[in-house]
């Protein structure tokens, strides 16, 4: 089939147009890193939450955080209190060049200061919302620690969703923050790549800081390594899909209704609505639907309304759940009659209907309470309970005004212990009215109290407790019932009970003490007291505490009597202070700077065995916790210091000795100050590492909380050499060591570690004596470090440990000179020369050429001492010599005296500077310089001491 011209450009068109479009979510992006949809079902396992870019990168769970309803079918739902998600490290998040990063947010709240964390990895890139809504991206270039940071133009809303997006590029030089698709900052600063490391990467929290825990939702988390486009990012921003049937269905309605209530359009009771899954026990938090309320009985003469405020506000017919509720609301409920009346609650289209199991008791006159406020438990509060009930003309109410005087009454009172559970609890203690005590929780059969009530008004004091003991508890409700006729001065049916709004009374505080000796550190720095060592046990109480009036020092306040944790632990932390830092990573400390981070409380207190990581001083602290509603705040103890719990010693760098003439030393050789000729090139360096209890070596072993010195290092030097033993072939050759104070420098080479690099001052010499005449043999000296102990009594635990610089050749030496004589119309050349021995006998030492003569030689014969004109018989000779010697040579010599000056020239070379070439040449048994020589010119050659002499020519 042909189609004409013109329709197949038309189909061509519209395919040009439509293919990017349909093609462009299909195209799998390869630099996609990491995707995480945070769709559930649930997070359970160390791989519950889902990498959906193919690369595995799993996380998990931490805290109590879960899924639930978010931007796109389900995200993770995070208290902003120890909820959120770690991805453990892997290579592919090594990202240093180009990156972008984004998520949906929504949060419940913003940070009152500082940062609510988004995402983060550590020493690499942090994204955080500040206490003004606006993105800071935070961000570590490669070699350099100081952290660089850039901030949005615009603030995130509470309560609603924000796509936000970071583009990094090292490439184009820019980073860019888009929020909604809009870019908010743009910055020209990037010169190096990111840094990259072995830090996970998590989602709603830092990892050093627990304060800046991220409340409220957040889902489709994305990483790519590539810098995306301003439209690539709103493209993403776009992105839909078909949700996966993750939730339980519905199957009933939880109602929960006040006892009592007052027929009177200004009081209402209150009806607690939750979503249960069919299950029958799990409440629905992903709920959505809309719901019906009715209630019986009902009639013309019973008018039943329903708000969604406990005051103000129009009547409603229903609800509509968003999934924002977590499956939970509350509606009031107004009647106006004498009857017991149950609420009903329907979902049509899901074809649910629940009646509740209780019902509220509406009475014509009644009691109105008015709570006196959530209070700290310890002190006192007023209740306003006053005496109402309708006119009898209408439906309205009014206060009984007659109803004046002391009134017995029965009272009785409903509390729960456990606010996980929220469900009354017996055996309380009781509440006190007036400083009466309630103890009953049920009505009773007699009247059981007093109250002065004045124009149908009561105001008592409310405490709660027993004798000295205080206690914590929500009280659901305070009933009262007066039983006798009439009142106001006609005669009206009995008041009957009335429930009050409930009220908390709850701790002061959350609080933690220390009581063990020197625990405390009042100045927070590294001039405090030893405490324990880092990593070790000590005992730490958490309790919740009362007012005691003052409040001044918590430690002598009363406990919180019936405190629990229930469900939920209190949470422990801490602010390291004083320059202290503790690495919480893996391959830190072992996964934790604190040993215990949470502790359950079943009645006011518990002590726990606890543990820090870190050197330093800490601020130990029970974060705020939810008690009933009421945020109780937490406490902060001072504690250390902390101090190492032992050492290692480990040599980073042996070292070298230096040649003290060229490429050798003589045995007994001194330098020009008279210490040892033998010094480093490169001096020794130990390398000192603390370590905690648990193994872990400590980062903040540091500045004043280091307590080395170097009298701190038992270092014993050589006495001798580790393998050349002298000429009796059993003693070492013997050696002087001279040792002068090490250098000490903290975190080299990291930090925590401490540096030992021996004095380039120290010196050593191998003694000449009359053993030491052995052949040329390469020094093996050895320094044995047998102890370290800190200011603290901190110890190694692996020494000795010995230090063994590499050596130089040592040689045995002397100075030889020998007599000459010959013409004196001729110069003389003398033997004078530096000698060695090489095993069998005295060589030349061709390797000397540093030794040097100058201002050692002289002669009797030149009283001016410049040797030169030096007289002989009646004519004089010049004397010259190498200085310094040239190949072992000194390279005497006298120039002629003339004809017919005959004579002597005596020499001598003083070796007391030179004592390494001295040798015993009378066989003393002490070293001495070269007998003096003479130089003999003409027939003058001095007595030869031969009995016969005879010439021979040949």
């Amino acid at each position: 089939m042909k189609f004409p011209g013109n329709q197949v450009h038309r189909l061509t068109l519209v395919l040009l147009l439509v293919l990017p479009v349909l093609c462009q979510p299909c195209v799998a992006d390869s630099s996609l890193i990491a995707e995480y949809r945070l769709d559930g079902p649930d997070y359970s396992g160390a791989t519950g939450v889902t990498d959906s870019s193919g690369h595995g990168l799993h996380g998990s769970a931490k805290g109590n955080a879960r899924p639930g309803v978010a931007k796109v079918c389900l995200g993770a739902q995070l208290d902003g209190d120890g909820d959120y998600i770690e991805v453990a490290d892997a290579p592919a998040l090594d990202i240093a060049d180009e990156l972008t990063v984004m998520a949906w947010v929504n949060p419940d709240r913003l940070p009152v200061s500082g940062f609510n964390t988004i995402l983060s990895r550590k020493g690499s890139f942090e994204l955080h919302v500040n206490a003004a809504g606006r993105l800071l991206w935070k961000w570590y270039e490669s070699g350099n620690s100081k952290a660089k940071t850039m901030t949005s133009g615009a603030s995130l809303p509470v309560n609603a969703w924000s796509h936000v997006a970071i583009v990094y590029s090292r490439q184009a030089g820019t980073q860019k923050i888009y929020v909604n698709a809009v870019q908010q900052a743009d910055r020209s600063e990037v010169s190096r790549p990111l840094e990259t490391n072995d830090e996970p990467l998590l989602i709603g929290m830092h990892r050093d800081f627990r304060s800046q825990a991220f409340a409220g939702r957040i889902d489709e988390v994305k990483v790519f390594a590539r810098a995306l486009s301003g439209e690539e990012a709103d493209f993403h921003r776009g992105v839909s899909r078909v949700c996966p049937d993750t939730g339980c269905t519905l199957g009933s309605f939880e109602i929960e209704q006040d006892d009592y209530g007052l027929a009177c359009p200004s009081v209402r009771a209150s009806v607690t609505v939750k979503a249960v899954c069919d299950d029958g026990t799990t409440i629905k938090d992903d709920y959505t639907g809309t719901v019906s309320f009715s209630a019986t009985p009902t009639g013309t003469d019973s008018v039943t309304r329903f708000y969604l405020a406990a005051t103000g506000g129009s009547p409603v017919s229903g609800y509509r759940f968003t999934g924002s509720e977590r499956g939970e609301m509350i509606a009031y409920i107004y009647h106006n009659n004498e009857n017991d009346v149950r609420v009903s609650v329907a979902d049509t289209a899901a074809g649910v209907v629940s009646v509740s199991s209780s019902n509220t008791k509406f009475r014509t006159e009644g009691f109105a309470v008015t709570n006196p406020g959530n209070l700290v438990c310890g002190s006192s509060g007023t209740l306003t309970i006053t005496a109402m009930g309708q006119n009898p003309t209408n439906s309205g109410c009014r206060v009984l005004t007659g109803f004046s005087g002391n009134k017995s009454l029965k009272a009785w009172f409903a509390a729960a212990t456990d606010h996980g559970t929220g469900v009354d609890d017996a055996g309380v203690a009781p509440i006190s009215l007036d400083g009466q005590a309630l103890a009953v929780q049920n009505r009773p059969d007699v009247d059981n109290i007093t109250l002065a009530f004045s124009k149908g008004k009561a105001t008592p004091d409310v405490t709660y407790g027993a004798g000295a003991a205080t206690y914590v508890a929500n009280i659901k409700a305070i009933n009262l019932e007066y039983s006798a006729s009439p009142h106001d001065g006609v005669t009206l049916s009995v008041i009957k009970g009335s429930d009050s709004t409930d009220f908390v009374f709850y701790p002061l505080h959350a609080f933690t003490a220390i009581a063990a000796p020197d625990s405390s550190c009042p100045g927070g720095n590294a001039s405090c007291s030893k405490f324990v060592p880092a990593g070790s046990r000590f005992d730490q109480e958490t309790s919740l505490v009362c007012s005691d009036g003052d409040n001044t020092d918590l430690t002598d306040n009363p406990k919180a009597m019936q405190f629990k944790t229930a469900g939920t632990p209190l949470t422990l932390d801490y602010t390291p202070m004083a320059g202290t830092r503790c690495d919480d990573s893996p391959s830190g400390h072992n996964g934790a700077c604190l040993g215990v981070d949470s502790v359950t409380i079943s009645n006011a207190s518990r002590e726990i065995s606890q543990s820090y990581a870190e050197v330093g001083v800490v601020r130990l602290e029970v974060n705020d916790y939810d008690y009933f509603g009421v945020t109780v705040p937490g406490y902060a103890q001072v504690a250390g210091r902390f101090y190492p719990d032992y050492f290692e010693v480990s040599v980073n760098e042996h070292g070298s000795f230096s040649d003290g003439c060229g490429s050798f030393t003589y045995i007994g050789q001194l330098d020009a100050a008279l210490n040892g000729a033998i010094k480093y090139v490169t001096p020794p360096e130990l390398q000192v590492t603390a370590f905690n209890s648990a193994g872990s070596q400590v980062m903040n072993y540091l500045d004043g909380f280091n307590r080395l010195s170097g009298n701190s290092f038992t270092v014993l030097p050589p006495t001798g050499d580790k393998n050349k033993k002298g000429e009796d072939g059993s003693t070492p050759m013997v050696v002087t060591s001279v040792i002068y104070s090490a250098v000490l420098t903290q975190n080299d080479p990291v930090p925590g570690v401490t540096s030992y690099q021996f004095s380039s001052l120290d010196n050593f010499v191998f003694e000449k004596d009359a053993n030491s005449l052995v052949a040329p043999f390469t020094s093996h000296l050895e320094f044995s470090v047998t102890g370290l102990e800190d200011a603290d009594g901190v110890t190694a635990n692996n020494l000795p440990v010995a230090v063994q610089p590499v050596g130089g050749e040592l040689r045995y030496g002397r100075w030889r000179m020998e007599s000459e004589f010959g013409s004196e119309l001729a110069g003389l050349t003398m033997t004078a020369r530096a000698e060695y021995w090489d095993g069998s006998a005295f060589t030349i030492n061709t390797a000397d050429s540093c030794t040097d003569l100058t201002g050692l030689i002289s002669s009797p014969q030149d009283p001016d001492n410049d040797l030169s004109d030096i007289a002989v018989g009646g004519g004089t000779t010049d004397f010259t010599f190498n200085g310094p010697l040239v190949s072992g040579e000194g390279g005497f010599a006298f120039t002629g005296s003339g004809e017919n000056n005959q004579g002597q020239v005596n020499l001598e070379v003083d070796l007391s500077s030179l004592p390494w070439l001295k040798f015993d040449w009378h066989k003393t048994g002490v070293p001495e310089s070269n007998p003096p020589v003479s130089a003999s010119f003409g027939r003058y050659r001095g007595h030869d001491r031969v009995l016969y002499w005879k010439e021979v020519v040949q």
